[in-house]
């Protein structure tokens, strides 16, 4: 095949994939980013709602929470009973310190389904950062029995142990979460923090 045909199917191709939406490539493989095709999807049918899930969790990863806001509010719109786009709402805009519609998002989820852990855990932390720590308990200690593995339950009973200077408590905590998720740097290093702080100073 001469130059001058080769050169045609490379732009054609070039034409095709702009066509298609797949503007986005890295460098590396050539091959759309995850996050391009979900916006890409979205663009073509603003209805897909897993895409729009799907993006909202992106967000909500990379820390744009208004971003996040908008994608898993339009998924509650076209469907109400959605509970992990709710939860997801609500840990948008917990990220926000918006705590009264945090607090909103997670009873929706829980009153369609009052015990789904992923929206238990989402009220417990919520009631933990605003101080309500016997509530937090009640509620991470409950979603503890739905689910025993459940590790944001475990981290956060750690969490509330540990500003109650039970450390004793919070290591037991920390290490039953460890052992479900033993790549948490940020944990990881406080367990043994405290473990080496307890040891030195002989607290028991």
């Amino acid at each position: 095949m001469n130059i001058k045909i080769s050169r045609y199917y490379f732009f054609m191709g070039l034409i095709l994939i702009f066509q298609n939406g797949c503007v986005s490539v890295n460098v590396k493989g050539l091959k759309p980013s995850k996050e391009s095709s979900y916006e890409n999807s979205i663009m073509r049918n603003p209805k897909n709602i897993h895409a729009l899930f799907e993006q909202g969790k992106i967000c909500l990863e990379r820390k744009s929470f208004s971003e996040a806001i908008k994608y898993f509010d339009q998924v509650i719109k076209m469907k109400p009973d959605f509970l992990e786009a709710w939860v997801g709402l609500g840990n948008s805009y917990l990220s926000l310190k918006k705590y009264l519609k945090a607090e909103d998002c997670f009873k929706a989820c829980l009153k369609i389904n009052p015990r789904f852990v992923p929206a238990m855990e989402g009220l417990g932390r919520l009631n933990y950062l605003r101080g309500n720590y016997k509530e937090a308990q009640n509620i991470l200690s409950e979603s503890l029995k739905e689910n025993p593995e459940s590790f944001y339950s475990l981290k956060f009973l750690g969490d509330i142990a540990y500003d109650q200077l039970e450390y004793k408590k919070a290591l037991d905590y920390w290490e039953k979460a460890l052992s479900l998720r033993s790549q948490d740097a940020e944990l990881f290093q406080k367990y043994n923090s405290l473990k080496e702080f307890m040891e030195i100073y002989s607290i028991r």
